[in-house]
Parts: structure tokens; C-alpha cells; sequence
């Protein structure tokens, strides 16, 4: 971030304090002093004097309002989208012209923008580094993009992609959570962080209709099913084939997510196109441990 204050050669010595409280803060500043030579400049010298500027001051006085240098820094500013604050500690009047610019009429109201204009730079610059980032990686700013750079595990990349503004929430061309695509490739790290973005916990496929804690359950990933658990996941949603996340468990012979399931309360009761409940299953597939554990369950429901 870098500050220019523009002045006339009158208000140097408020120029001069200004120029402190700002490098008080931590904020680069110059501050340029504009007589009648200001019109001698090209636009060569103009770019050279005012290359990275990323905010700009005017100190309004009563000579300033009618200098025509006033147009000229605004309209500059404007051009380069590059946001105007206007100073007048005296209530110096403000032209009709810069009414759209922030104005500022104390040191502190300036401490105050300025904190709120650093956080502001501070984000879109992490923003511009983001989308660098990516296009130097040859890497499309596209959400097709976004779900294979998940599906590989790539966690650089998909920070990346959050910064400038991807949803969590994103799908891949199946209509797929990309946080199912991390629970499918068992990339927890990218679970964590999307979980921590905001991501549905709930959010189903379009593909297979599973829920993520379904997905982590299929797989035996307790880790994973305990921690989308702790997310607030919903345990008896039912898949396009009516399969709950406790019935995938239960059909791979997870015995240890089984548990954590049922122990979160999971619905034995559910039945899918097939006719099939959990507790059925555990007995085609002779999952004895898992039969006895819904067994109990089902004992301390009916008492």
C-alpha cells in the first residue's frame, strides 16, 4: 500500500505531519507539492511520479478548490481506480465535483480510513497473489478447475482458488461436492480446510445421491466420519437408493465406523429399494459383530 498526498506549497506543514502520522502507522507515503509547474508535466513524468500509488490524499484549503490541478489529481485517481480521500481539517468547501470522494476532517477520522483501507489492500492483494499463483501454474480460474486440482489433493491450488472467491460449495461437471471429491480421494487436509470455509456438510452428489459422511463411511475412514460428525452431519440421510451412511458402513464390514455411528444415535430402522435395513445387511453379509451391536441398539430403543 502506498499513499500520495497532494498539496499546495502552503500546506506543507500539514503535509509534513501527515506524512509522520501515516508512517506511524506502518504506511509508505509521498507527499507532492503542486505549484503552477504542474502542468509542464507528460504523461511520461506523470506515470514515473506517480507509479504505485494505490491511494491518494488531497488536502483541500482555501486555494486548493479553485486550483485546476484539483480535477486533474481526482479525475487521475478515478482513471486508475484508485481510491480519493479528501482532507479539510478547516471544513474547507468541497466542489461539487469530488462529492463522491471520501471526506476526511480530522487526524484521527484519517488513522481511521486508512486502517480500514489497509485491511481492504490487504485482502485484494492476497486476491491478485492467488490468481498469480494459479496462471503461473498454467491452472484456469474456472470451477471445473477447481474440482480437479481437489480431486488430485492439490492444497496450494485450492487455497488459491477460496481466496478469490470460490464457494466451497463448489461441484465438478458430475454435480459433485468437491468436499465429497476430497472425502473420495482421502484427502482429509482439504476436508479440514473446506470444513473451515463453510462448506455443506450435507451437501449431496448428483451422481450417486451420498451425502459426504456416506462417502467417508463407504470408504472405513473413521476419521473422517468423526470429524464430519462433529461438523453437524446428518446421519440418516438416504441415498438415491435409500442406503444410509450406517447401511454402506455395515455392507463394507466396518465394524469401527458402524460403532461411531450407532453410538451417534443412527436410525436402524431405514429401509432401501432393495427391502434391506443395516441390521439386515449385517446378517447376509455375517458381519456377527456388527449384528450384535444393532441388536443392543435396537434392545435400548424398544425399552
Amino acid at each position: 500500500m502506498k499513499v500520495g498526498i497532494f498539496c499546495e506549497p502552503t500546506q506543507r506543514n500539514v503535509a509534513e505531519k501527515m506524512l509522520r502520522a501515516l508512517r506511524d502507522m506502518r504506511v509508505r507515503a509521498t507527499a507532492y507539492q503542486l505549484g503552477r509547474s504542474w502542468q509542464r508535466l507528460n504523461s511520461e513524468e506523470v506515470r514515473y511520479n506517480f507509479a504505485g500509488l494505490s491511494h491518494m490524499i488531497i488536502l483541500l484549503g482555501s486555494e486548493t478548490t479553485g486550483s485546476r490541478w484539483l480535477g486533474f489529481v481526482g479525475g487521475y485517481g478515478m482513471g486508475r481506480n484508485c481510491p480519493v480521500y479528501l482532507f479539510s481539517p478547516n471544513g474547507a468547501s468541497t466542489p461539487e465535483y469530488l462529492r463522491t470522494f471520501t471526506e476526511i476532517h480530522s487526524f484521527d477520522e484519517l488513522k481511521h480510513e486508512m486502517e480500514l483501507a489497509r485491511e481492504v489492500w490487504r485482502k485484494t492483494e492476497l486476491i491478485e497473489k492467488a490468481r498469480e499463483e494459479l496462471q503461473a501454474r498454467g491452472l484456469g480460474i474456472a470451477e471445473e478447475v477447481f474440482a480437479a486440482c481437489v480431486t488430485e489433493g492439490d492444497r496450494s491450488a485450492c487455497e488459491n482458488f477460496l481466496r478469490i472467491g470460490f464457494s466451497p460449495d463448489s461441484r465438478d461437471e458430475r454435480g459433485v461436492p468437491i468436499l465429497s471429491l476430497a472425502i473420495r480421494g482421502r484427502h482429509r487436509e482439504l476436508v479440514n480446510l473446506l470444513l473451515d470455509r463453510g462448506a455443506n456438510v450435507n451437501a449431496v452428489s448428483h451422481d450417486r445421491g451420498n451425502s459426504p459422511l456416506m462417502e467417508a463411511a463407504v470408504r472405513g475412514d473413521l476419521e473422517t466420519v468423526e470429524l464430519l460428525l462433529g461438523a453437524g452431519a446428518d446421519l440418516n440421510l438416504q441415498s438415491k437408493n435409500g442406503q444410509t451412511a450406517l447401511m454402506l458402513a455395515v455392507g463394507e464390514g466396518f465394524t469401527g465406523v458402524a460403532r461411531v455411528l450407532l453410538d451417534k444415535g443412527a436410525d436402524t430402522e431405514p429401509v432401501d429399494q432393495l427391502g434391506m435395513t443395516a441390521g439386515k445387511y449385517a446378517q447376509l453379509f455375517k458381519h456377527t459383530e456388527i449384528s450384535e451391536l444393532i441388536r443392543r441398539r435396537n434392545s435400548e430403543v424398544s425399552v
